[in-house]
């Protein structure tokens, strides 16, 4: 490997894998820490914690898809999280664009 390649491999690894230019800072909209997930039911970007506290009030609630957000660009990744499991979807891109951050 040559050393531009590595330098760039070393690059993203600090970004959290992503190879993407880093956004705005999106912010949980309960506490205003860093948001991890997008609830599309609730339509609201949420922190860990404050998941946990929103989804883990009811059944009900707990059934909603949160889509995670990846940790360097902070954009739509295709892991997401049902209730307590975490699994890999499949998604048209226009679901994407079509949730305007």
């Amino acid at each position: 490997m040559c050393r531009i390649r590595e330098e760039e491999a070393q690059l993203i690894v600090k970004q959290n894998l992503c190879s993407k230019a880093p956004r705005k800072e999106i912010l949980c909209e309960l506490c205003s820490l860093k948001a991890v997930l997008y609830c599309l039911a609730d339509s609201a970007f949420l922190c860990e914690k404050c998941d946990k506290f929103v989804h883990g009030a009811n059944f009900l609630s707990n059934r909603h898809i949160r889509c995670f957000l990846c940790g360097g660009c902070q954009s739509f990744t295709r892991r997401c999280r049902v209730g307590t499991l975490e699994v890999m979807i499949r998604y048209r891109r226009s679901i994407d664009q079509s949730i305007i951050l």
